[in-house]
C-alpha cells in the first residue's frame, strides 16, 4: 500500500494494467468488426511478460515473486497481443519501484 498511499502506481501492477488496456482494444475491435458483419474472437492471451534482472553482471530472465527486487528499477520483456499485432509485438517495459530506495532509477 506504500505506493498507493503516495498517490502512485506500484510498478508490479503495470503488466496487469497493460492487459486491461489491450483487452479493451480487442473488445473495441471486435465490436467494430461485428458492425461490418465479421466475427473476431478474442485471443486467449493479451500479454506475456518475463521479468528481467541483472545476474552476475548479465541481464537475464528471472522467475521470482513480485517485490523481490533489491533496486528501484524493474524491467520486463513483454509480448503484446493487440489487434494491430495479433501474432505479438515484443517490447521492453521499464519502471521505477517507489517502494525500494524511493524509486532511484539506477542499478545500485
Amino acid at each position: 500500500f506504500w505506493a498507493q498511499n503516495h498517490g502512485t502506481t506500484y510498478c508490479y501492477d503495470f503488466p496487469a494494467l497493460y492487459k486491461v488496456a489491450i483487452q479493451a482494444e480487442w473488445e473495441k475491435y471486435q465490436e467494430h468488426c461485428k458492425q461490418r458483419g465479421e466475427m473476431v474472437a478474442l485471443p486467449n492471451r493479451f500479454i506475456k511478460t518475463k521479468e528481467l534482472c541483472i545476474v552476475n553482471g548479465k541481464l537475464e530472465e528471472v522467475n521470482r515473486p513480485e517485490g523481490s527486487n533489491t533496486i528501484g528499477m524493474v524491467a520486463w520483456k513483454a509480448t503484446l497481443y493487440t489487434p494491430e499485432a495479433p501474432e505479438g509485438r515484443k517490447v521492453i517495459i521499464i519502471a521505477n519501484d517507489i517502494t525500494v530506495l524511493i524509486g532511484s532509477f539506477g542499478p545500485e
